[in-house]
């Protein structure tokens, strides 16, 4: 029979962490609220601690790090334990009773919210799960740079629903109709998704006359074959969408004739208007991949989108990295430009196709000089091709940082999720910028990257969060600094 512990301490920071205002969510357990030993199969209440990447509040007990999904940051629960790491003070949970709920706890006002594993934080309102976000990252960054955070009201905050400008649907058989949805959490089990709020309007409405078009193909040899499964068929469809309204949609099959069987479909959802552009890859490879890198073949229509960022007008590509949030996108640039001042030059690193450096440069009373790379040469030819539009003077380069001779007033950083690499932080700094713009996916790899550049000489001036993927643990962080 399992155990139940009460793990419980002052109330003061109990009711400080229900508020999630005046302090960290963290400091309701650093300060011995919550201290026992845990095992498998107990039952005990807490006083759950911060969120962490996954959405999971990591509250720690008796040394060990407590992990369990579906709470809110300061939530007094009732929690059985399902499992605990060999290999370090990690364990796991699930919540059985809510004791003292969050004043921002709400029904998700999703109907597929259980299943689906793409919006975890949907049990909290969004006001208050971007400020507990950030509650959240603030422990992971120095105290100098969490000491210039930025007030609320200027906070790059994004609309609830219909902000998501791409869809990755993974393909499932539901009787005589082709399912169109994503994998349970955890699993490669599909789930249908009829309607999703946080999709944009037009790429619902695309993917409701995907359904109504392919459906038909089952009967005529089609078979759903989504990543993490072996077998001839469709793997996924790949929706991209602007703010305009403009959707591209590229079906990623895994065998030559499956394309074949479907390209007629797409292409008559382009003559209808339905699809603005129609593309086709084949991709066999094992593994989750949804995509591989090739270009995928143009059926029909367009072979781009435009989006405008900061008075630019960018390519959004059918496979091409484009941030699926480009209100906050613009928030973001609006944001930089009003505060970098007038720099003569930028290093934009980490550019992609240069939405965030060329969208800056633009946005700027002056344009800088520009100087990119990238690693990703499709990437680098899109980002001088729209640079030549703007009527911008750029040069990008396939490359890293280590790549780019150049002394910049202003480096621009933007990273993929696991920060910069030490040699590439190190070469960036070694041309001494007068200021570093350090756009983030990860408050822990912020954190890290950060601590150099401080070392190296600079300071903080300023830490914006910006909502780019509301209902979802994930938290954009901009971190300004000076030479």
């Amino acid at each position: 029979m399992a155990s139940r512990r009460a793990v419980r301490g002052p109330t003061e920071p109990t009711r400080l962490a229900l508020r999630g205002l005046s302090r960290s969510p963290r400091a309701a357990y650093d300060s011995g609220v919550n201290r026992t030993p845990i095992r498998p199969g107990a039952t005990l209440d807490l006083v759950a601690g911060p969120w962490d990447p996954q959405g999971a509040c990591r509250t720690d007990v008796g040394g060990i790090e407590l992990r369990v999904p579906g709470l809110i940051p300061g939530e007094e629960a009732r929690v059985l334990v399902t499992g605990r790491s060999r290999g370090g003070p990690v364990a796991w949970g699930v919540v059985e009773q809510v004791e003292r709920p969050h004043p921002a706890r709400r029904e998700p006002p999703c109907p597929t919210h259980g299943p689906c594993g793409a919006c975890p934080l949907m049990h909290a309102d969004e006001d208050a799960s971007l400020r507990l976000r950030v509650e959240s990252a603030l422990p992971l960054l120095p105290p100098a740079l969490r000491a210039v955070l930025m007030p609320e009201e200027q906070w790059v905050r994004s609309a609830p629903w219909g902000w998501r400008h791409k869809a990755v649907l993974v393909p499932s058989e539901m009787g005589d109709r082709l399912g169109l949805g994503g994998f349970a959490r955890g699993t490669h089990d599909v789930v249908d998704l009829p309607s999703c709020g946080v999709l944009a309007p037009a790429l619902q409405t695309a993917r409701d006359a995907l359904v109504e078009a392919l459906s038909p193909l089952l009967n005529r040899g089609l078979h759903p074959a989504p990543p993490g499964r072996e077998g001839r068929g469709l793997r996924a469809l790949v929706l991209r969408g602007s703010r305009r309204g403009g959707v591209l949609a590229t079906a990623v099959v895994r065998d030559e004739e499956t394309g074949r069987s479907l390209a007629p479909a797409l292409e008559e959802l382009v003559e209808r208007g339905v699809l603005t552009g129609g593309f086709l890859q084949v991709f066999d490879a094992p593994g989750d991949a949804v995509h591989g890198r090739d270009t995928p073949r143009h059926l029909a229509g367009a072979a781009s989108l435009d989006e405008s960022v900061g008075g630019a007008v960018l390519p959004v590509l059918p496979l091409g990295f484009f941030q699926v949030n480009p209100g906050v996108l613009e928030g973001i640039v609006r944001s930089l430009a009003s505060s970098v001042g007038a720099p003569r030059s930028v290093l934009d690193a980490y550019s992609g196709a240069g939405a965030l450096g060329i969208g800056l440069a633009s946005a700027l009373p002056t344009a800088p000089g520009l100087v990119g790379c990238d690693v990703v040469p499709a990437s680098v030819e899109a980002a001088n091709a729209t640079a030549a539009r703007a009527g911008l003077d750029a040069r990008y380069l396939v490359g890293t940082p280590v790549d780019c001779a150049t002394e910049p007033d202003l480096a621009l950083l933007d990273p993929p999720r696991r920060g910069c690499r030490p040699k590439e932080l190190d070469a960036v700094l070694a041309t001494e910028p007068a200021e570093i713009a350090y756009v983030s996916c990860s408050p822990a790899a912020l954190g890290r990257d950060a601590e150099r550049i401080l070392a190296a000489g600079y300071e903080a001036l300023s830490l914006l969060p910006a909502d780019m993927l509301p209902q979802t643990p994930h938290l954009e962080l901009v971190a300004r600094f000076r030479r």
